[in-house]
C-alpha cells in the first residue's frame, strides 16, 4: 500500500522521522522524501496550505492512503493525557462560520454547504479511515487560528466536545474526499488548549514515539 505521510512543520517531521531528506525529490514545488516505503512531505500550517498541498500531492503521487501526523492541543474537559498519541476518528471544521459569546456555529449549523458539487455536497464533518494497531482514539476539530483563551476553549468544547484542536485535519480530509483517497490522522498531545504556555508543551518525545509507531505499523 502506497502511503503519503503529511506533516505540518519541519520541526515535527524531524522528530517523527530523523532520516527524512526533503532535498532529493521534487513534485512540482513540493519536496518529498521516501523512507521505508513511505512518502513524507510537509503540508504546511493551517487549512489553506494543508488543503492545497494535499490536493497537489494526491494528483501527482497517487497514494493509496494519506496520513496526517503531528502535534495537537487537548481540551481540559477531554481528559486526554499530555504526551500521549491518538488516532483521530472524526474531524470538524469548527470556526468556518461565526461565533457568539458562548458557542460556535460552523457552516453545518448554518445549513450552508461548504462545497456544493453536482455529485455530492461537502460539509464541515469528516469521518476518517481506521488504521492498524491499537492506539486510543478521539475526535478533533480544525481551526484557522489556535485558541489562546479559556473562554474560547470552553466555547469550542461546549459546541463540539472534541478531544483535540489542530489547524490542518479537516482541510486534508476535504482534499482526500474530493479524490476518494482514504485519510487517517495521528496526533501527539503537546499542550492544553487555552492560554499559551510553550514552556509546558511536550513535543519531542511524543513525536518520536509516534514516529516509531508509524514505522512499526504503516510500513508494508
Amino acid at each position: 500500500m502506497k502511503t503519503l505521510i503529511l506533516v505540518p512543520t519541519e520541526l515535527e517531521l524531524r522528530y517523527l522521522n530523523p532520516r527524512y531528506d526533503l532535498s532529493q525529490r521534487l513534485v512540482g514545488p513540493w519536496s518529498v522524501s521516501q523512507d521505508a516505503d513511505l512518502d513524507w512531505a510537509l503540508c504546511g500550517i493551517g487549512p489553506a496550505a494543508a488543503s492545497v498541498t494535499t490536493s497537489h500531492l494526491i494528483r501527482h503521487l497517487r497514494p493509496d492512503r494519506v496520513v496526517l501526523a503531528g502535534i495537537a492541543g487537548t481540551f481540559a474537559q477531554a481528559d486526554l493525557a499530555l504526551g500521549d498519541i491518538y488516532a483521530v476518528t472524526r474531524e470538524t471544521l469548527a470556526d468556518t462560520g461565526y461565533a457568539d459569546a458562548d458557542r460556535f456555529y460552523n457552516l453545518d449549523a448554518m445549513n450552508l454547504p461548504m462545497l456544493p458539487r453536482e455529485d455530492r455536497q461537502f460539509g464541515c464533518d469528516f469521518e476518517l479511515a481506521d488504521l492498524p494497531g491499537d492506539l486510543p482514539t478521539t475526535q478533533a476539530i480544525t481551526v484557522a487560528a489556535v485558541t489562546n483563551s479559556t473562554h474560547r476553549a470552553d466555547a469550542l468544547w461546549r459546541t463540539f466536545g472534541a478531544g483535540l484542536e489542530n489547524m490542518e485535519g479537516a482541510a486534508v480530509a476535504l482534499a482526500c474526499a474530493l479524490d476518494w483517497v482514504p485519510f487517517s490522522e495521528l496526533r501527539a498531545v503537546s499542550n492544553r488548549v487555552g492560554p499559551r504556555d510553550p514552556r509546558s508543551w511536550q513535543v519531542r518525545e511524543p513525536l518520536e514515539r509516534l514516529g516509531t509507531w508509524i514505522h512499526e505499523n504503516l510500513v508494508p
